[in-house]
């Protein structure tokens, strides 16, 4: 017969349970102590937790420019979503995705996050396309205007961020079976992925591979440049693939013929 037992404290825990195990496989491990805070912290009806950025680094012992990673990392693999502070007089806030988190509000839950306004929606555009590592620019002037278009078109933001993964692996395979290959340098590169990603449906777990497929393809291109490109290849078959169309994690080359 098993012991018996009880919580210690009824009020404080939090339900780490398929979810919490779910983000520890996917999340390295400053990003999963992210997490893990967020989840104790966070509003338990919505998911979400307001914030101060130089706060936060100091709560987790991180620096301001690892917090900026983990948070990128939260966002690009789709278990947080962040509304950065439009100003310095209102903080930031990041909501854990449904499929990561354990509580269901009672009734009509309130939306994760509010409506981006446009000033919050190009800030994280900003962040998502300057995030890979296969991404080498600046968020400039005609990449603003390029993404308050898309905010102006109704274009969400998980279309923009799984056409910017979905580039960005195509990017990477190209960097890895060509080196001289030109890494991404302006916001434009995305846009007519923005229209594939609308147009199939590819599964979630599509979605999931990709990203994790992104970070092997990243560790390859930035860590072992010496190897032959044959060997450690990520294997990018495994995805999901549109009975409609070609599988898209492969490098497809434009008109202009660049690889993408």
């Amino acid at each position: 017969m098993s012991a018996r037992y009880q919580l210690k404290r009824r009020r404080g825990f939090f339900a780490a349970g398929t979810e919490f195990e779910q983000a520890l496989r996917v999340l390295s491990d400053g990003a999963f102590k992210l997490y893990a805070y967020v989840c104790l912290q966070a509003e338990r009806a919505t998911g979400r937790l307001v914030f101060e950025r130089a706060e936060l680094a100091l709560q987790l012992g991180k620096s301001r420019s690892a917090l900026g990673r983990h948070l990128r990392e939260l966002v690009r693999a789709g278990v947080c979503e962040l509304q950065t502070a439009p100003n310095q007089h209102r903080g930031s806030v990041l909501a854990v995705q449904a499929a990561y988190w354990p509580y269901r509000a009672l009734g009509d839950p309130p939306p994760a996050c509010p409506q981006t306004d446009r000033t919050a929606y190009v800030e994280a555009v900003r962040e998502t396309f300057l995030g890979p590592a296969c991404v080498q620019a600046d968020f400039g002037p005609a990449d603003e205007r390029l993404a308050s278009d898309w905010h102006a078109a109704g274009v969400s933001l998980q279309t923009v961020r799984r056409a910017i993964l979905l580039g960005c692996v195509r990017k990477s395979m190209a960097l890895i079976e060509r080196p001289g290959a030109r890494p991404v340098a302006r916001l434009a590169y995305f846009e007519p992925l923005l229209r594939e990603v609308q147009r199939e449906r590819f599964p979630a777990a599509y979605w999931q591979h990709l990203r994790f497929n992104l970070g092997r393809c990243e560790d390859y291109w930035q860590h072992e440049p010496a190897h032959s490109p044959g060997r450690a290849r990520p294997n990018l078959e495994q995805a999901g693939r549109s009975s409609s169309a070609a599988d898209p994690s492969r490098p497809s080359t434009d008109k202009q013929g660049e690889t993408r």
